[in-house]
């Protein structure tokens, strides 16, 4: 008679889990990561890397805060191995390239290169695998990276309000705006259906749309004409894309034009002795003849200059384009400007 076997439940070993930096806890952490610092932030040269070779590594950086970030520590690993630590100051809304971390030798296998990021009493951390080997590895890899990339890749759009555009920069009260928006997507994802408004004073003026590729920037114009009275205006701008909405308000002051005073028909006068007669400015009347008070003009020149006689080209520059500036200037008086 088989008598039957009763085995005791052993007591598991603790389930080992390991974060992938795609789960959706953590793709919240992506669009809000301590200066933009992602897996896509990691730049390792070659990428692809054959075994053997010297791998460099450098971190892209992007302040999207108010104030610039000074000594930002950064601190790169290769697998459990520290390649070193570097500070570096962000500006903001400037890329920095960060690097002076020892080069990694590439051996055979699958390794996470990990970098920390501190800033105060802030911290944050980003992961990115690379695979050595084989090139039948290689491609798994590459084909990996891409559904990841598609799946949990993200636009980020960055305003400041140096991004809110005036033409003319300075106006006058009365005087017709034109107004025009810059964005920046710093994201890895295009942002499609980009939706840019503008507001002065909490009263809506217009919007425009537009797509803004990934790593690329875009004027947004075409919104309709503002004319600021006078005193201090609040111009808010607001970007939404793919259910993020970011904010840039800028703050102007107009005052009243310079009044211009059409000259008179008839010139000012100088009122000179009648015995002065060796003066070349004087000319002589019948008052002169009769021993009264003579009169005479004197010719000079009279400028102008309007505030819509400043004119640019191109009307909203880019950075690093150049610029042509025009002034026209009015000579109304009764003689030649000369010098």
């Amino acid at each position: 008679m088989l008598t039957p076997l009763v085995m005791a439940p052993t007591s598991a070993a603790p389930a080992q889990t390991r974060s992938l930096g795609l789960m959706r806890g953590n793709k919240f952490a992506l669009s809000m990561s301590l200066l933009g610092v992602t897996a896509n932030s990691i730049v390792l040269t070659p990428y692809p890397a054959p075994v053997g070779t010297e791998v460099s590594l450098s971190v892209r950086l992007f302040n999207s805060e108010r104030q610039a970030a000074s000594k930002v520590k950064l601190e790169a690993f290769i697998g459990g191995d520290k390649l070193g630590e570097t500070k570096i100051d962000v500006p903001v809304a400037k890329p920095v390239l960060a690097g002076g971390f020892k080069t990694w030798k590439a051996t055979p296998g699958r390794h996470d290169v990990r970098v920390v990021v501190t800033w105060g009493d802030r911290s944050g951390s980003a992961q990115k695998p690379i695979e050595v080997g084989s090139k039948d590895a290689i491609a798994r890899l590459g084909v990996a990276s891409l559904i990841g990339r598609a799946s949990f890749s993200l636009p980020r759009l960055v305003l400041t309000a140096a991004d809110v555009r005036l033409n003319p920069p300075a106006p006058a009260a009365g005087q017709p705006v034109q107004l025009s928006v810059h964005a920046q997507n710093m994201g890895s994802a295009d942002a499609k259906g980009v939706r840019v408004e503008i507001f002065a004073d909490q009263v809506r003026i217009g919007e425009a749309g537009g797509d803004i590729v990934a790593g690329k920037d875009y004027v947004f114009t075409s919104f309709p004409g503002w004319t600021p009275a006078a005193g201090s205006h609040v111009l808010l701008c607001r970007a939404t894309v793919s259910g993020q909405t970011v904010e840039a308000t800028r703050e102007i002051t107009t005052a009243l034009g310079v009044m211009l005073v059409k000259p008179f028909l008839q010139q000012p006068m100088l009122v000179a002795n009648p015995e002065l007669k060796s003066d070349p400015g004087v000319i002589a009347t019948s008052e002169v003849r009769a021993g009264g008070l003579m009169m005479a003009k004197l010719d000079r020149p009279d400028l102008q200059i309007l505030p819509s006689d400043i004119t640019y080209a191109p009307a909203m520059p880019k950075p690093n384009d150049p610029l042509t500036i025009t002034i026209v200037v009015r000579n109304i008086g009764t003689a030649a400007g000369s010098g």
